[in-house]
């Protein structure tokens, strides 16, 4: 039906500058449910511009960007207007690469950092590179799920397996 999710397994929900409402399944890709009411679902159909994976981990509207996590298959940055993935992620061996194509979630700090969290490490976007940056304070080799930075500088993460890390950025 018109007026019902693409997917029956939810993982993320976000909003955005717009008024839509952004749902991320585990089963069946990304939704918008506009102001009016209307869905619309984008479901990997293998072009350059399509989302990559139906399962989705991470959601984040940024701007004018939707910011998608996968399980397995990198990150996609979708054009919110147009409704096109423009950029598109995978993991690599580059120093300023991401480590893991499993992308958790993301947070955007008050200053307009991106942070991004995934299954082998905890990332910063490089906005005028476009690439990111391992963040040291926090080991490579965990499975990140969640992020927060509390306004006394503390960047708290939630990670599978080893429980709640923080780091202070104003006291290191």
């Amino acid at each position: 039906n018109k007026r019902s999710l693409s997917g029956s397994a939810i993982r993320e929900i976000c909003n955005d500058k717009f008024g839509n409402l952004w749902v991320g399944t585990e089963d069946a890709g990304v939704n918008k449910i506009s102001p009016n009411g209307d869905f619309t679902a984008f479901i990997p159909d293998g072009s350059k511009t399509s989302i990559a994976h139906t399962n989705i981990h991470g959601l984040k509207a940024i701007g004018d960007e939707l910011w998608i996590g996968t399980y397995e298959q990198g990150l996609d940055i979708l054009d919110i207007k147009s409704g096109k993935v423009i950029r598109h992620y995978d993991k690599g061996d580059a120093p300023n690469a991401l480590k893991s194509n499993f992308v958790d979630c993301f947070y955007q700090t008050r200053s307009g950092d991106i942070l991004v969290g995934t299954a082998d490490g905890l990332h910063r976007y490089n906005t005028s590179t476009s690439d990111f940056t391992l963040i040291k304070q926090f080991p490579q080799d965990f499975h990140y799920t969640a992020i927060i930075k509390h306004a006394d500088g503390t960047i708290w993460t939630a990670t599978i397996g080893v429980g709640l890390l923080y780091f202070n950025t104003k006291t290191n």
